[in-house]
């Protein structure tokens, strides 16, 4: 296997396939490939480019949920209700999965792209999170925007996350 198409390949991929032409070498001879002359697929046997990496979390959009405010300044929204009447209080674990970006979108943390839900005391966690997890019964998924105050605080230098507004998407698996 040659290395040089390796590289041409992976070369493609992070730049978004936008090169024109690439170069390699078979057998000291110089091939010159214009990738606008490679049929789509499935002409060239060669399957098409996820457009959004598999099993990667995506949940609703801001716009299709209804948020409420608590007087805490934290905003909530169920994006789905459980059928269960049990809700947690402070004192309790829970199990949960979630998905946790900053305002612009970025990913800090998800237990959904990691594929497995992880137990939390809840008291140990933040702010935010003692005081949405409560809201919700076993079952439900709540979409959070939790404030810096209620998350790791105001000052940057304190947390990575410090200053910064938080959204979860937590899925309120169980209370153990």
């Amino acid at each position: 296997m040659k290395y040089s198409l390796i590289i041409a390949g992976v070369l493609i991929l992070l730049i978004g396939g936008v090169l024109a032409y690439t170069t390699y070498t078979r057998d000291a001879e110089e091939v010159v490939f214009d990738m606008d002359d490679v049929p789509p697929y499935p002409d060239n046997g060669i399957a098409p480019l996820p457009t959004e990496p598999p099993d990667v979390y995506t949940g609703p959009s801001n716009d299709e949920l209804t948020f409420s405010t608590t007087e805490s300044g934290l905003q909530y929204a169920v994006i789905s209700e459980g059928e269960s009447e049990e809700r947690p209080s402070v004192e309790d674990v829970v199990e949960v999965h979630y998905h946790g970006t900053l305002a612009d979108g970025t990913v800090f943390d998800s237990s959904f792209d990691r594929g497995e839900p992880i137990q939390f005391p809840l008291e140990g966690l933040i702010p935010g999170w003692q005081e949405g997890i409560p809201l919700m019964t076993v079952g439900s998924t709540y979409r959070f925007i939790i404030p810096a105050a209620l998350a790791y605080g105001e000052d940057p230098d304190m947390h990575p996350l410090g200053g910064e507004t938080l959204t979860f998407d937590v899925e309120l698996i169980d209370m153990l």
